[in-house]
């Protein structure tokens, strides 16, 4: 009777930690799926301010500065 018992035990045991192992297989690939989303976000960005450092600031360079609107 012991060894049935330890043998349910046992089935159990490994039933959890496949559930366990499922879950965290799954929350792995949503963090990676985030990582690419935030790395992607991430390049954009950077690419923006090349734009505007490169691309952008010299033109407003070239305004003056007594053109700026009041209201």
């Amino acid at each position: 009777m012991r060894l049935v018992s330890e043998v349910r035990d046992i089935q159990d045991s490994i039933e959890t930690l496949h559930r366990k192992l499922q879950e965290a297989e799954a929350q792995h690939q949503q963090l990676l799926k985030t990582r690419a989303s935030l790395e992607s976000d991430l390049h954009n960005k950077v690419n923006s301010l090349f734009i505007d450092r490169e691309k952008c600031m010299g033109m407003r360079r070239s305004f003056p500065i007594t053109a700026t609107i009041k209201y």
